[in-house]
């Protein structure tokens, strides 16, 4: 999915669906205010809601990582990279990075701590990042997908525009079989190193990401 920005802040507004605007107004009601931060200054609080997005998920292994990976990002990506904060009373409640270059961003992780899922902090920091966005010159962001045709997670995101889908076709192919094969054995000995039982999933591509 990609949201397209380049447009006034009230066109932008009429664009999204009423259950959108509804929880966007009801995250402001409680107090909600949205803080970007491209050093990382609250990374310990984005891992924490983070990881426990994940938990609350069920999310597979793959989608875990460790602290020195968002520092990489930091480190590697300088001004291409912001994290969007939700806060209320103080306190961080839904945080997510996004991944900037001259005309377009990446909605990359994020989550939202569960006590916090009924104040619309999660349509609110999109419609933040949006407009953060757009002063920025960015013309479009990329909202990606869902896990499975028409999840929840898909249906959040086309809450966001009437005509954001986009076609795509996707090519699989494996150059090198045998360095693959090691990546997947370098991926089964990290997780037992965890005390985690891993197999790769044949459907998915590639394995040792699964």
């Amino acid at each position: 999915m990609r949201r397209r920005v380049d447009l006034s802040p009230d066109e932008l507004w009429k664009d999204y669906r009423s259950a959108a605007r509804r929880n966007v107004e009801l995250a402001r009601n409680y107090g909600v205010q949205v803080e970007f931060d491209s050093e990382g200054k609250r990374l310990d609080d984005f891992l924490e809601i983070y990881n426990a997005t994940m938990d609350r998920c069920g999310a597979t292994s793959s989608y875990y990582f460790p602290r020195e990976f968002f520092e990489a990002l930091l480190r590697n990506l300088g001004g291409h990279l912001t994290f969007a904060h939700a806060i209320i009373g103080g306190q961080v409640v839904a945080s997510e990075i996004v991944l900037v270059s001259a005309d377009h961003a990446v909605s990359y992780l994020g989550g939202t701590l569960s006590t916090a899922l009924p104040l619309g902090v999660s349509s609110l920091i999109k419609h933040e990042i949006f407009l953060w966005c757009r002063d920025r010159g960015v013309k479009a962001v990329v909202l990606g997908g869902g896990y499975r045709p028409d999840d929840g997670i898909l249906r959040f995101k086309r809450q966001f525009g009437r005509d954001i889908d986009v076609p795509y076709l996707l090519g699989l192919k494996t150059y090198d079989a045998e360095e693959s094969s090691r990546l997947v054995e370098a991926r089964l000995q990290w997780e037992r190193g965890q005390g985690r039982d891993w197999k790769p999933v044949p459907s998915y591509f590639p394995e040792y990401r699964s």
